[in-house]
């Protein structure tokens, strides 16, 4: 006896590629040995059934942000003064100082 036909909506006729190292290769592989499965069926099962958790990046302290914009509106002053000028003003390593430990902070905020 003939298996009998699918629906139209159940054939499977989407392909989905990844691309992956030789080392997840091989672990994705011995997996689905383990498995026991076909692989088709292994990766669906593990696409649609597993829980994947993620972070999302945190936004920048908007007081933060608000600072560096006055930094670099100073700067830009500044630069503007020593190019006209031909001299660059000693504000200008203190306020460059200033940016460093501003951005310091932000990356430390990022990654406690």
């Amino acid at each position: 006896m003939a298996r009998p036909s699918k629906r139209r909506d159940d054939l499977r006729r989407h392909f989905i590629r990844v691309r992956v190292t030789a080392a997840e290769l091989a672990q994705i592989a011995e997996r689905i040995r383990q498995a026991g499965i076909d692989q088709s069926e292994y990766l669906r099962w593990a696409a649609l059934s597993a829980r994947v958790e993620f972070s999302r990046t945190a936004t920048a302290d908007p007081m933060l942000i608000a600072e560096l914009n006055r930094i670099g509106v100073n700067l830009n002053q500044m630069t503007r003064t020593a190019n006209g000028a031909g001299r660059v003003p000693p504000e200008l390593s203190r306020l460059c100082e200033k940016i460093e430990k501003l951005v310091l902070r932000a990356v430390e905020a990022e990654n406690p």
